[in-house]
């Protein structure tokens, strides 16, 4: 297939992934959730927790890369504008120290051969790359628009608990999302993922 625009590009790449598979909740915890809260100092079992419940809601666990009618990317579908947020006003207002972790997780500072090709291809625009293709990154800023606001976590156990907290946190009055759905998704890739 012979990919002639940027359009064309992100088209391809979002059927792709929109037709994918959801990740296993265990894979998921184990080599991207856990280390990354592990650098942010932001981890435990109720940041795990959310962070795959969201996943869950948001993506069905990763099936959806791009939000299917919005702009939201990533198994959190984070929309560009709440990133921005996060790392150019709350990190550097609140919490510098984690600015220079959240900078070393983007793959444009890692000088892979891999980003440069991706990039070239000019399959997504660059400031976009971060969230669609970067786990570690995009986990990073959903971890971090959890931790932005002053209320604790639920109790890791509370299903209930979380829904409520992501529908008022993270899905806000604006989103179209119910704790129902939070609780159903979560029982579906998070619980059943384990067994």
């Amino acid at each position: 297939m012979l990919l002639t625009s940027r359009a064309d590009g992100l088209r391809f790449l979002t059927q792709a992934c929109n037709h994918g598979v959801a990740m296993d909740s265990r894979n998921l915890r184990n080599y991207i959730i856990n280390p990354v809260c592990s650098l942010l100092s932001a981890g435990g079992l109720s940041a795990e927790n959310i962070l795959l419940g969201t996943a869950a809601t948001e993506s069905g666990m990763g099936r959806y890369l791009k939000q299917v009618k919005g702009p939201a990317l990533s198994p959190w579908q984070v929309e560009t504008r709440s990133a921005d947020d996060i790392e150019h006003r709350y990190l550097p207002q609140f919490k510098p120290d984690l600015v220079p972790i959240l900078q070393g997780l983007k793959l444009k500072n890692q000088n892979f051969l891999s980003t440069r090709n991706l990039l070239s291809l000019n399959i997504l625009p660059p400031e976009n790359l971060e969230l669609y293709g970067n786990l570690y990154y995009s986990c990073a800023i959903a971890r971090l628009l959890y931790l932005s606001k002053p209320e604790p976590l639920p109790d890791a156990d509370d299903i209930w608990g979380m829904a409520r907290y992501w529908k008022r946190h993270y899905n806000t009055r604006l989103g179209k999302g119910r704790p129902s759905q939070f609780v159903r998704a979560y029982k579906r890739y998070v619980v059943k993922g384990v067994r």
